[in-house]
């Protein structure tokens, strides 16, 4: 598949052999310049090519897409005395992508006989027995050709506000660019088009003259309705690298002032590994990518990488792991926040032909229940780029199946289904040791709604207290062999309790449980009160604790609308007081805004000393303790879930 290399830049070119003529020689150097239909007619002029040369004929024939041929060569070459493990999986590819699936089992058991441990023939003999299922097309989606697909590469959508972007080879829109040597087709450019009520789009111009300049752009992702954007580019360089391939890179663009901003490169560009085909969440802070960095399991991979809270710098990157990564490639990851499912394409897993669409579910510990999405979405050619809305009922997909109009074709779709799972649990692990250790108990706690993970809700296992970490997980070593009973509470949610029975000790046994809390909308929110220093409105230290819960329950769930009402003690006058607490409840709120909460969803009051918790009014001698229990602000529901509701008031430390 042309866009393998053509956009990850992956072909490692094979060292050669001694005993080559001069003529392979010359077809050698075409295909090493990727030149494939100038190399195709010099090697099938040659009658006694090299295995290395028909490796390379091969893999022309396959980069143009000639599979039938490829395949004939490719089965010379693993019946030739030394394949290796990359011709039987070559082969393998090509057998899928001709349809001949009754041939493939033989050669991943010639793969696994040379190479054990290889991911691809494991994940094959794991999968086989519902590889008939994926043939039989799934009629909950209905799938069509998009009428502006044309002759040229057509692949890569993306949602921009209400808008699609893709990227193309389309030559009309500049005729004097120059053609690329692969498929002598234009560069790639990003081009952007309106989306109309049946899912066809129109209006086609180019997307952003700044992203679109000499060699290959895109595809692009967008964030933050539209005003960031990370996008794919070949590497600019004056001159060609030692081992002639020109790597991709990633850039960044804001929209500021009107205008798109000059790219910034991302830290992890490289000149002599490729990073590129991005997906960002919807907040901007975490990008999905693809890379063929050392470190890897081959070929190219897919990471993930966050920004640290209140930073613009980009951490440190996660390979995605063995359940998704393989020895082949894994390409064009698509995040989607609501359901937490990231879309992929996979040549390496199982599947029915090239690159197949893949879906994971995100847990905290990592991607699971990955499944491959069948026909019609997937075929024996490939079938990548695969984006869905955010309420999952169209989207798009790139294929080169024979049906479209030439090269790469965008295709639109429906989808009647529904891809939420439930989070799995776990089965308990035994553990040996040498010396006892007891046995741990670990809890994941996530939101009944979301399924996403509660950060610092509280857990007590017997006497034992601590908080959930940002995965919604904590653990426990368990030392007596004793039922256990845990409750476990978050602010906002209701309370849910468990017993752990622990019948007989296994030392170094895991026991796993999850907890699903439901969101508290009938009852009051149990939450320390916020204080303040005598006539000051800061925060203290000990409140922004009580804060942070505020704006984790509300991020969590982005329905809920609250008034933070403050008050003060009597000490003072009525109106000063008044003033007073006005400030305070706006520094509430401006601590809840400054820590991602949109504003429009908090409203501040001040209620002076009208409203005080005790008997300390005007006159009455009272403790400092007492005075300041009126110094508190109280957190209200007031939309999103219904009634407002006053807070139970708790005492806060001293």
């Amino acid at each position: 598949m042309k866009r393998i290399q053509t956009l990850i830049a992956l072909l490692i070119l094979p060292l050669l052999v001694f005993s080559q003529s001069e003529e392979e020689k010359k077809a050698d150097k075409y295909y090493q310049d990727y030149s494939f239909y100038e190399a195709i007619n010099k090697y099938t002029q040659i009658d006694d090519l090299t295995v290395e040369g028909l490796r390379n004929l091969a893999e022309c024939y396959k980069n143009t897409n000639q599979f039938l041929d490829a395949e004939s060569i490719y089965a010379k070459v693993v019946n030739s005395p030394s394949p290796t493990v990359a011709d039987y999986y070559n082969y393998i590819l090509m057998l899928k992508n001709n349809g001949k699936y009754k041939d493939v089992k033989k050669w991943y058991e010639k793969l696994q006989e040379e190479s054990p441990e290889d991911l691809r023939a494991k994940n094959f003999f794991s999968t086989d027995s519902v590889f008939q299922s994926l043939l039989k097309p799934n009629r909950k989606y209905k799938i069509s050709d998009l009428k502006m697909n044309s002759g040229a590469q057509d692949f890569g959508a993306s949602f921009y506000k209400n808008q699609l972007t893709f990227t193309s080879s389309r030559k009309g829109f500049n005729p004097f660019r120059s053609k690329y040597n692969w498929n002598k087709k234009p560069f790639l450019d990003i081009y952007v088009a309106d989306i109309e009520p049946n899912y066809e789009i129109s209006n086609i111009r180019y997307w952003n003259k700044k992203t679109n300049k000499k060699w290959h752009q895109g595809p692009i992702s967008f964030a933050k309705d539209g005003n960031f954007a990370a996008y794919t580019r070949n590497n600019y360089t004056d001159t060609i690298p030692k081992d002639g391939i020109v790597r991709l890179q990633l850039f960044f663009i804001h929209f500021e002032n009107g205008e798109w901003t000059e790219p910034e490169p991302f830290y992890l560009n490289s000149s002599t590994y490729s990073v590129g085909h991005p997906s960002l969440s919807k907040d901007g802070n975490t990008m999905y990518f693809v890379s063929d960095m050392p470190g890897g399991y081959g070929g190219s991979d897919i990471y993930v990488v966050t920004k640290a809270p209140g930073s613009n710098s980009w951490g440190k990157p996660v390979n995605l792991g063995d359940k998704i990564n393989t020895e082949a490639n894994e390409l064009f990851p698509f995040y989607e926040d609501k359901g937490g499912l990231l879309f992929f394409s996979s040549n390496g897993l199982n599947g029915l032909g090239g690159l197949d669409v893949y879906v994971a579910t995100k847990t905290p510990r990592g991607f699971e229940n990955i499944q491959n999405l069948g026909a019609p979405i997937n075929t024996r050619y490939d079938d990548f780029s695969y984006i869905i809305a955010e309420n999952h009922k169209y989207g798009y997909l790139s294929s080169n199946r024979t049906s479209g109009k030439g090269d790469d074709d965008i295709y639109k779709f429906t989808f009647s289904g529904d891809f939420k799972q439930t989070i799995p649990s776990p089965k308990p692990i035994p553990v040996k040791t040498d010396t006892f250790k007891g046995f741990s108990y670990r809890l994941y706690v996530f939101n009944k709604e979301s399924h996403k993970p509660i950060f610092n809700a509280d857990v007590k296992l017997g006497d034992f207290k601590q908080t959930t970490d940002g995965a919604g997980f904590t653990s426990r070593t368990i030392v007596n062999a004793i039922d256990y009973k845990v409750a476990v509470s978050a602010v906002g949610y209701k309370d849910k309790h468990l017993r752990v029975t622990v019948p007989t000790f296994r030392d170094g046994y895991v026991m796993t449980d999850t907890v699903f809390l439901e969101p508290n909308l009938n009852k009051k929110i149990l939450l320390k009160n916020i204080y303040y220093d005598y006539d000051k409105s800061d925060i203290l230290s000990e409140s922004s604790v009580e804060l942070d819960k505020l704006v984790t329950f509300m991020k969590d769930n982005p329905k809920l609308q609250v008034e933070l009402s403050s008050h003060t003690d009597s000490r003072g006058s009525d109106s000063y007081n008044m003033t007073l607490s006005e400030g305070r409840a706006k520094s509430a709120v401006n601590y809840i805004v400054h820590h991602g909460v949109d504003a429009l969803r908090i409203t501040a009051k001040g209620y002076g000393e009208t409203r005080l918790v005790n008997g300390c009014a005007n006159g009455v001698k009272c403790t400092e303790a007492q005075h300041r229990q009126n110094r508190r602000t109280e957190v209200f529901i007031t939309g999103g879930y219904g009634k407002a509701q006053d807070i139970e008031q708790v005492k806060g430390k001293r």
